[in-house]
């Protein structure tokens, strides 16, 4: 009637047994624990015969066994158990166990593999037991059952599940060459599909105490126990150990119950030593290199496993100290290359170089094993030669390499751009006595400075180079020149000892005469100066100051160079070459009023030419220039004058007070070439020349007698032309009058810089008509025959002229007025000849009408030249104009004549009609 769990009340366990014995017993088996139960007996007297059922006795069972667990380890857990209580309410008829625990057994049982059998421990005595050999962050089911007074196995209590505690987690944060630093704490825990709200866990994860175990090859062991920090993680830090070599870390803790912990370890390799390096050496700096030395191969024990040095090294200490010398310079170097350069060093020195890495805060390691080095001496500088504006000098590095083993810096690496060193083997380093380049320059720095270290000349030049020569220098001046050399990886060495000199004076050149094509040079060395001291310089001072070098100022030969500037089509470079003794030269060929650069050089008494001479700029005389003041038909005015002739100072001039005498020339142009030349001497600087040809283009130039009586260069082309003349033509040609029109024949020439044509305007015209005789030529005065002259606007270009005969051959000229009534020339003469009449010719008279013919004949020695007889006319019979013969109409007037005669008969036919018959 109470099951707690256990029998439903309607249950009924019956049990049918034969026991004859006077005291029979029965063990009743499968209740269940803390349970009240009703019991009653019945027995049978024979088969199927029943007696009565006894009175019915209550009673509960025992409770089950409860553990209680103290304390959960990485591999233990310890608990202790008791036999639960019956209900508090029970009533005093209900009979009792005693419950009295003699010997216990607890299960315990791997949750994450239920297929293998639980381990079963025995307690002999006592309420408490430690189960150990768990494994760390594992879940166990465990039960407890006890043996009663009742001599006989209670049933196992239910199943608690525990959960044991994580293991140590080792961490290595820094491996060096000596030291390890870790760092350790337990485990995090991560979530655990077995675990269940009820899972019994550890509540205290702290620790009092921990050990460290340490062992490596050759038999080292290392083993310590030290108090435990408040923090959650804690950490070591052991140095002492060797440069590569490989160890076993392994820690435990002991908890605050007591109990020590799982051995956690870790496997790893110390980084090996740094190597130390040289790259490039130099005079006064040298370049040292580093890296971490890769492990010794081992395989042994190296295949498993383990930790390395993972750490940058994130800063260097190099130590450097000199052979002679106790003084060590120690350098902080950050880590942000794989080199470092050395500064400050003395050339041709043995210095101690040493180095430790460190990979962080108080992570240094061992310093190595000092290398030796020595740097290189410095060049020597000498002067080889001193000119005007330059020096030469030659320079080298003295016992140099020595024989001893070092280093060549001689091989490019094209991947990176630079230089690397060739690294020594092993045993070729140890037996190196002294580490050190060869020297391999890639170029050569030569400088020139003033006497106060201003900068004048800077030169770079190749590695092949001994010797340098250095221009731009001022002669005459006070000079410093030092050397340095670049070697192969771009480094610069020391300035060598300065060396003092005063160059050479400078060659000088000068012009005495300029003329249109020539100019007369002289040269010359120009005196030394003298070097003189300070003005607050004393005698000790004095003694002090630098030895300066001169130049020998012997001169052997000369060279003169003449340039001409912006010059084509002629010869713009002159070079003349003199003895020592030649310091002038008249120089010829020159272009008129063209730039030129004059230079001279002077070779030395070393057999070396110096350098050219400051320019000296001059520039020729230009030539004459021709103008024209008027150009007519048959004239031309002209005048000139040297333009620009004060480019250069007056008594330099070729033309310097000298009388003025001028030789002009003017030659005729045709299409077949040059034609008839004027030529005229004057002493003035203007001219007219006359009997031109109107219509022509003429070449006009002039020159200038010089110093030396002889004439100078023709000025500059000059070409005019003419006006064209004047040109008659007819217009219309009668009986009786003629019609005439005139104007300037036109030119095809086209204006150009050197072609001046005349502007001049025309003011009037003059017209001319003569009757001329039966040849077509002018009559002797005697004769009486008609003439005109008469004048006209320039506006006007036509005449009708009237009152001539039929058929008479006139002539017409026209000339014209220009500005300053200068009149041309009269045009050429015009032959007309003027029509003959109208002939009539009466063929037949009637009484009442008359036959009528007419025509108008050519002129008479037209007529005789057409037939073939000899012509009375000597003129050409093309060149005289003869009017058009061509009628439009005919008109035919008959009258009467007698008196009392009134007939009158005017009748007009067309021009092809040359008879009629009036009536």
């Amino acid at each position: 009637n109470q099951a707690h769990g256990g029998v439903p009340p309607d249950v009924v366990v019956r049990k049918q047994l034969t026991d004859h014995s006077s005291e029979p017993k029965q063990t009743m088996e499968g209740l269940w624990p803390n349970t009240i139960y009703t019991v009653a007996v019945r027995s049978g007297v024979k088969p199927g015969v029943w007696g009565m059922w006894s009175t019915r006795q209550e009673f509960i069972t025992l409770g089950q066994i409860v553990p209680c667990f103290d304390a959960i380890g990485e591999g233990y857990t310890a608990l202790r158990w008791t036999r639960a209580l019956p209900p508090a309410d029970l009533a005093d008829h209900i009979v009792r166990g005693v419950g009295d625990i003699s010997q216990s057994e607890v299960s315990v049982v791997d949750v994450a593999q239920p297929a293998q059998p639980g381990a079963v421990h025995e307690i002999a005595s006592g309420l408490a037991y430690t189960v150990v050999d768990l494994r760390p962050f594992r879940n166990y089911d465990i039960a407890v059952r006890s043996y009663h007074d009742g001599a006989a196995w209670g049933v196992w209590g239910t199943a608690h599940r525990v959960r044991t505690q994580t293991g140590i987690g080792i961490m290595i944060e820094h491996v060096g060459e000596d030291f390890v630093d870790i760092t350790w704490g337990r485990r995090p825990e991560v979530a655990d599909p077995l675990q269940t709200p009820e899972t019994w866990v550890a509540s205290d994860h702290d620790f009092e105490r921990y050990a460290v175990n340490i062992a490596g090859g050759d038999g080292f062991v290392f083993q310590g126990e030290y108090d435990a920090t408040e923090d959650a993680t804690q950490s070591f830090h052991f140095k002492g150990l060797l440069p590569d070599a490989m160890y076993e870390i392994a820690v435990s803790t002991k908890d605050s119950f007591g109990n020590w912990g799982f051995w956690s370890a870790e496997r790893f390799l110390t980084a090996n030593r740094m190597h130390l390096s040289f790259g490039n050496i130099g005079e006064q700096f040298a370049v040292v290199r580093w890296s971490r030395l890769e492990p010794v191969p081992e395989p042994a024990g190296r295949d498993a496993p383990y930790h390395r040095c993972q750490d940058e090294i994130q800063q260097l200490r190099l130590r450097v100290r000199e052979m002679e010398s106790d003084h060590t310079t120690i350098y902080e170097i950050p880590m942000h290359d794989h080199e470092y350069h050395i500064p400050d060093l003395k050339p041709d020195t043995v210095y101690y170089i040493s180095l430790a890495a460190s990979t962080g805060p108080d992570c240094w390691g061992l310093w190595r094993e000092p290398k030796k080095l020595r740097t290189l001496p410095a060049l020597v500088l000498s002067i080889l030669d001193i000119g005007e504006p330059y020096v030469t000098v030659g320079w080298m590095r003295k016992d140099w390499p020595p024989a001893t083993p070092g280093i060549d810096t001689t091989t490019p690496d094209p991947a990176t751009g630079r230089i690397d060193a060739v690294l020594l083997e092993p045993e070729e380093d140890a037996t190196a006595d002294v580490h050190h380049s060869k020297g391999g320059i890639a170029a050569y720095q030569v400088r020139v400075t003033r006497a106060d270290d201003v900068l004048v000349v800077d030169e770079t030049v190749g590695s092949d180079a001994v010797q340098a020569t250095l221009a731009g220098l001022n002669a005459d001046c006070h000079y410093k020149v030092s050397v340095r050399g670049q070697d192969l990886f771009g480094e610069w060495g020391l300035w060598s000892a300065a060396h003092h000199f005063l160059t050479l004076p400078p060659v000088v050149v000068d012009a005495r005469k300029i003329g249109e094509d020539s100019i007369d040079v002289v040269w010359r060395r120009v005196a030394a100066g003298v070097r003189a001291l300070p003005s607050d310089a004393d005698e000790d001072d004095a003694e002090e100051q630098p030895v300066v070098m001169m130049g020998d100022e012997q001169v052997q030969r000369w060279k003169v160079r003449v340039y001409g500037h912006k010059i084509t089509y002629h010869d713009n470079h002159f070079e003349f070459e003199f003895d020592a003794r030649t310091t002038s030269h008249t120089i010829s060929g020159l272009m008129p009023n063209a730039s030129y650069t004059i230079t001279a050089m002077a070779l030395s008494a070393s057999g070396e030419w110096g350098f050219w001479s400051a320019h000296y700029e001059a520039k020729t005389l230009d030539l004459l220039e021709m103008n024209v003041s008027y150009l007519g038909e048959d004239f031309v005015q002209l005048h000139w004058h040297r333009p620009r002739e004060t480019i250069v100072a007056p008594e330099m001039s070729a033309f310097h007070e000298v009388p003025l005498e001028y030789h002009l020339r003017v030659t005729e142009l045709d299409n077949s070439g040059p034609g008839e030349c004027q030529e005229f001497e004057m002493a003035g600087d203007r001219h007219e020349v006359v009997g031109l040809t109107p219509g022509r283009k003429y070449k006009v130039e002039v020159r200038q007698r010089n110093r030396e009586e002889a004439w100078g260069q023709w000025s500059r082309r000059k070409y005019v032309y003419t006006l064209d003349p004047i040109v008659v033509s007819m217009a219309r040609i009668g009986e009786d009058n003629a019609t005439p029109s005139w104007a300037r024949a036109v030119s095809g020439m086209t204006p150009t810089p050197e072609l001046v044509l005349s502007d001049a305007r025309i003011t009037r015209y003059e017209l001319a008509v003569e009757e001329l005789d039966a040849r077509g030529v002018q009559p002797g005065d005697h004769e009486k025959r008609f003439r005109l002259n008469h004048y006209f606007e320039a506006n006007l270009n036509m005449y009708d002229v009237l009152g001539l005969r039929p058929n008479t051959i006139y002539g017409i000229q026209v000339r014209a007025q220009t500005g300053g009534r200068h009149w041309g020339q009269w045009s050429k003469v015009t032959r007309v000849v003027t029509m003959r009449q109208m002939e009539v010719t009466v063929d037949l008279i009637n009484e009442h009408n008359a036959s009528i013919r007419w025509t108008r004949y050519k002129p008479n020695w037209l007529l005789h030249a057409a037939e073939g007889n000899e012509r009375v006319c000597p003129a050409d019979h093309e060149e005289i104009c003869v009017g058009n013969y061509r009628m439009q109409n005919v008109q035919l007037l008959v009258e009467g004549i007698e008196p009392g005669d009134d007939f009158k008969s005017l009748q007009t036919f067309a021009a092809e009609t040359s008879a009629t018959t009036v009536f």
